[in-house]
């Protein structure tokens, strides 16, 4: 890919390139970074929002790539062995919570919602009706054949659902993978109830992890993740959309750890995330990395895992961490909201 034009990079405001939460074309060039495939980004800032996104915004190819089999996984699991369970168990624990802030009964809507295992622990945790949404690929075909799990194989969009019609809907990760993240919030804001709940979780671009790595930060997920707003800027946001934060988690084991973990891999390492691709057992990515390279990443993180579970606990009580959970719930109507 050929070098953006220079007047990025000097952070002058470009007018042909709009903020994908807002709209607006008043931004910032911060640093340039690249992707598991050799493509090279920069991340802006809008100055009217806050919020930083992808430049340029990735074309079909380039997405069509990034979510092929490698992403997904290849078998009847996304990650290998050891590492699809512990990550069942996170779904487990996750599952748990969401059904008692969901008062155990409703219809709930995963947005994302993978192999379908979130939706299937829930179900065993009260009376609940089970609604998913994924694009087409290995996990939804997974969760194509639980038939107790309504599966939407698209993006939502408006009319696809009635209006109030759930009563918890959930974004574990993937509100950042959105093309229309302003239009799909106003979507959700329409067919929650009134009352009801959405729990959402993302990558804090503000965290100490996003300000130290930069281009290295795993979380930035190129060309994957599109946008990023930070936490402050996002309750603003939601406040408009006629949400209320009722809860705020600062703590995951499930991302915080390992992210800080092959961030720093990635400071020292000729290709970024090869520990996280070596745990979805992409044979491709890898085979140009010397098997002793291998070994000295799972030792590293075997090794000093418990050093980063307690770096999160810390981390937490001052919020700085690098992903943040949102338990929102709509207390009112949205209010007129432009993105232009």
């Amino acid at each position: 890919m050929q070098t953006r034009p220079n007047l990025r990079r000097q952070g002058m405001s470009d007018q042909s390139l709009h903020c994908l939460w807002c709209g607006s074309s008043d931004s910032e060039a911060l640093f340039p970074f690249s992707d598991i495939f050799g493509d090279s980004w920069l991340l802006h800032r809008c100055r009217q929002c806050e919020c930083r996104f992808l430049d340029p915004i990735p074309d079909a190819i380039q997405l069509s790539r990034a979510y092929g089999q490698d992403y997904y996984g290849e078998g009847e699991k996304k990650f290998e062995g050891i590492f699809e369970k512990v990550i069942s168990g996170f779904r487990k624990r996750r599952a748990a919570k969401v059904s008692r802030i969901a008062g155990r009964k409703g219809r709930i809507l995963d947005l994302g919602c993978g192999n379908g295992e979130f939706l299937l622990h829930i179900a065993q945790k009260g009376d609940f009706e089970l609604h998913g949404i994924e694009l087409d690929g290995n996990s939804a075909r997974r969760t194509a054949q639980h038939s107790e799990i309504s599966l939407q194989v698209k993006p939502l969009a408006k009319g696809d659902y009635p209006e109030n019609h759930f009563g918890v809907i959930t974004l574990f990760h993937v509100f950042e993978h959105l093309a229309n993240p302003a239009e799909t919030i106003g979507i959700i804001s329409n067919i929650l109830e009134k009352d009801g709940i959405l729990v959402m979780s993302f990558p804090n671009i503000a965290s100490l992890q996003a300000k130290w790595f930069k281009g290295n930060w795993l979380h930035l997920d190129p060309p994957r993740h599109l946008f990023f707003l930070p936490p402050k800027a996002f309750e603003k946001q939601m406040k408009q959309f006629g949400f209320e934060v009722k809860r705020r988690h600062w703590s995951s084991f499930e991302q915080n750890p390992f992210g800080f973990q092959q961030s720093l891999l990635n400071t020292i390492s000729p290709k970024r995330e090869i520990l996280f691709e070596c745990m979805k057992g992409n044979k491709d990515y890898l085979k140009d990395v010397s098997k002793f390279r291998l070994f000295i990443h799972r030792a590293f993180f075997y090794c000093s895992f418990p050093v980063f579970v307690v770096c999160d606990a810390i981390g937490s009580l001052f919020h700085s961490n690098a992903s943040v959970l949102y338990v929102l719930q709509k207390s009112g109507e949205p209010q007129n909201i432009s993105t232009s």
